[in-house]
């Protein structure tokens, strides 16, 4: 989900839950979009321009990365109809972007980048800073990393990758990751074997280039596939899952210190709306309401 000058926009996924998002039949290459109204609420949904074909192979894709640049769209890596042969992988490696109208609504064509992920992943997390785009690794064909790449983007195509120096402290995958404030935070997903509690920082340096990352804060319960974003010197987590199987309404909030640092965690009185526990990957935020879909 990715929110924009008073759109909304639902990008490619699945028809059915992640576990069982293993073949080009359940993976889609649609978007949609919707208005917000004044009041907040979400006008009727409008089908959007589709993710672009490769060598006559339409693309789709479920579990991508997907971030906001300036006036575009970056979707990375993912899993589905990867490329041009035309079968399902688990992992992909190319990068879509479209342009987003100044007044929103439809979204441009969607093209290929010529400078796909370095290494073909899924249930990543994109994130985007100061003329530069971020991809931390997830599912890879080797399994789990720790991995950061980034890129200059925003004036349509992504730059070449370049490998950041510093891993996070985790190999991860579905989790989220948010830039604010020269830092960059990287919140719950699941490591093989638990969700990790802490939450991860760095600073971004002005090459584009990330810090050490060091564990801040913690979370009060782990969760995979969370919402991650900050508004007015907050940090919100929304929603996720803990493999239980428990899908969380609950959203956690901390405030974001003068040095990149956390406070203490503490849970909203109110959460997603009742039916509204989700795995939720993006959101984003417009008139101080968060949206996630």
């Amino acid at each position: 989900t990715i929110v924009a000058n008073g759109y909304i926009y639902v990008l490619g996924g699945c028809t059915v839950d992640q576990g069982s998002c293993t073949s080009n039949a359940v993976t889609l290459g649609s978007t949609y979009y919707a208005s917000i109204n004044s009041a907040g609420s979400i006008s009727s949904w409008t089908a959007g321009t589709v993710f672009p074909t490769i060598a006559t192979v339409a693309q789709t894709r479920g579990a991508i990365a997907a971030t906001i640049l300036e006036n575009h769209i970056y979707v990375m890596g993912g899993s589905g109809n990867c490329g041009a042969l035309g079968v399902y992988s688990n992992e992909c490696a190319e990068v879509f972007y479209a342009t987003i109208p100044a007044n929103g609504g439809a979204l441009s064509a969607w093209t290929t980048s010529g400078n796909p992920v370095p290494a073909a992943s899924r249930r990543a997390a994109a994130t985007s800073y100061n003329g530069y785009i971020y991809y931390t690794w997830g599912n890879t064909t080797t399994g789990l990393a720790n991995k950061v790449y980034y890129a200059t983007a925003g004036n349509g195509a992504n730059g070449a990758w370049s490998t950041n120096t510093n891993n996070m402290t985790e190999s991860l995958n579905l989790h989220a990751v948010h830039a604010y404030a020269g830092y960059i935070y990287v919140a719950g997903g699941y490591n093989g074997t638990i969700n990790p509690l802490p939450v991860e920082y760095a600073q971004i340096n002005a090459n584009g280039s990330i810090g050490v990352f060091t564990n801040t804060s913690s979370m009060t319960g782990g969760r995979d596939g969370p919402s991650l974003f900050v508004h007015k010197g907050y940090l919100y987590v929304v929603g996720g899952y803990n493999g239980t199987p428990t899908y969380f309404s609950s959203i956690e909030y901390a405030v974001v210190n003068s040095d990149g640092t956390l406070g203490s965690f503490s849970t909203l009185p109110n959460g997603l709306s009742s039916g509204g526990r989700r795995l939720a990957g993006n959101g984003g935020v417009y008139n101080d309401r968060f949206y996630v879909a």
